[in-house]
């Protein structure tokens, strides 16, 4: 397609002072749709620091360096972003929102995300990660130069912006034009004006939910993972002792302790162990099959190795995600994060805590602060609803009328057990096997 600009001479305007910042203003107010980017030392809003924000039409860019100015204290700026009047384009929207609310003040309204609509448009499938150089070339066919980015973050306050950095900072505004053009007539043919206004609008939500992130008592933390190590050490221990009669060549160090007689994390090693040693047999090392054979052995390996993945799953790297300046974990949420439309979290993934168990109550070291409390919300049966509705099928539209735990009362039809209001709690692993039966038909 025909592009407004040059891509290797775009046109832009460098902006260090106050009075050409209101003379840019006042050439972008005049704008319906224009498009944001930033540029920052790094990636976490707390302990990056904020060095361009980016404001463009769609033949020009005005870069306004946040060094330079006071843009906390600059309420016409602000007034802008926060505007409901001008739609603003990002791409992913919601890392220039944080640092935009962090080292702004401002949080930007009336927005359009690339990345997400782009997720929208192939229905989450291949979400990954839709960068702005695959849809700048998918949408307009050149290759957006990426390797500019790493200058950005040894600059300092005292660094001067140079000319190559400034021109991949404007073309990131003025490229999100034509990607926003062909994507907003697709996302209307295919009637998904409603789902992407929906997922725009969420989007200032989540970026609060990452900036806010949680509270983790780092002490108790701790003190679950020196438990669960000793378990685990104990349990290997034992398998050691327990598989010793089976060698001959048991050694033992100069402290009289027997040493260790096979790696517990050799498949190799365990793989003799089991079909030559115990003629059990088996293919692999993996727990499904592990779980077939009754064999005291077998299930201290087992046992060894769900401590095993629980320390190395959440042990000190998790805590390593506690952020320096806020003391919090700030984990983030993706939107649209699985084919199906849910939400995918990272960076620590806090959706994959383990329930609380006697030796492993992970979820009670995430507390409120003082004078605070955690509330939990969730709507009931949601897909399933949704299911019913489009079905049509009587029995479950009845049941969910009524009030019934639908799951619950699946896994009564599935197992001829009568239906009670205390199902979930006397047969769980019964409706935990229903679960994907009904979201499987989905």
């Amino acid at each position: 397609m025909e592009l407004k600009f040059d891509p290797a001479n775009p046109s832009y305007e460098y902006i260090t002072k106050e009075d050409q910042a209101n003379a840019a203003l006042e050439n972008l107010e005049k704008a319906k749709v224009v498009g944001v980017d930033i540029e920052s030392t790094g990636l976490d809003p707390y302990t990056s620091t904020l060095l361009l924000v980016q404001i463009g039409t769609d033949d020009k860019s005005y870069i306004f360096d946040a060094r330079a100015l006071d843009l906390k204290n600059f309420t016409r700026f602000k007034e802008f972003l926060e505007s409901p009047k001008i739609l603003k384009i990002f791409h992913n929207g919601k890392f220039d929102y944080k640092h935009i609310k962090i080292h702004v003040g401002a949080a930007p309204t009336n927005l359009y995300d690339t990345m997400l609509a782009e997720v929208i448009l192939n229905a989450g499938l291949g979400r990954g990660y839709y960068s702005l150089k695959d849809l700048t070339k998918k949408y307009t066919g050149m290759d957006l130069k990426k390797d500019v980015r790493e200058t950005f973050e040894g600059v300092t306050n005292k660094t001067k912006i140079n000319v190559e950095q400034l021109k991949y900072s404007a073309l990131d505004t003025l490229i999100l034009f034509p990607i926003f053009d062909q994507q907003l007539v697709k996302i209307k043919s295919e009637n998904l004006l409603n789902v992407a206004k929906l997922e725009f609008a969420a989007t200032r939500a989540v970026g609060e939910m990452e900036l806010k992130g949680i509270y983790i008592d780092e002490k108790k933390w701790r003190d679950i993972m020196v438990h669960l190590s000793e378990r685990r050490n104990i349990l290997a221990k034992e398998f050691q002792e327990a598989i010793r009669p089976y060698y001959s060549n048991n050694m033992i160090d100069l402290f009289g302790n027997h040493a260790d007689t096979i790696n517990m994390n050799s498949q190799q090693q365990l793989m003799d162990l089991f079909n030559n040693k115990l003629h059990l047999n088996l293919p692999s090392t993996g727990d499904a099959l592990l779980a077939l054979h009754n064999e005291p052995i077998v299930k201290l390996l087992r046992n060894y190795r769900g401590y095993e993945k629980l320390l190395s799953a959440f042990g000190d790297s998790l805590l390593s995600k506690i952020n320096p300046v806020t003391k919090r974990l700030h984990p983030e949420f993706n939107q649209l994060g699985t084919a199906t439309g849910r939400f995918s979290c990272n960076n620590p993934n806090l959706q994959q805590i383990p329930r609380n168990s006697e030796e492993a109550p992970f979820r009670t070291c995430f507390n409120p602060e003082p004078g605070h409390k955690l509330v939990t919300a969730d709507y009931s049966s949601f897909e399933m609803r949704i299911l019913a509705e489009l079905s049509g099928d009587a029995k479950m539209i009845k049941a969910l009328n009524d009030g019934l735990d639908i799951h619950s009362y699946t896994a009564s039809l599935m197992f001829n057990v009568p239906y009670s209001d205390d199902f979930k709690k006397k047969y769980p692993s019964y409706r935990q096997i229903a679960k994907p039966i009904g979201f499987g038909l989905m």
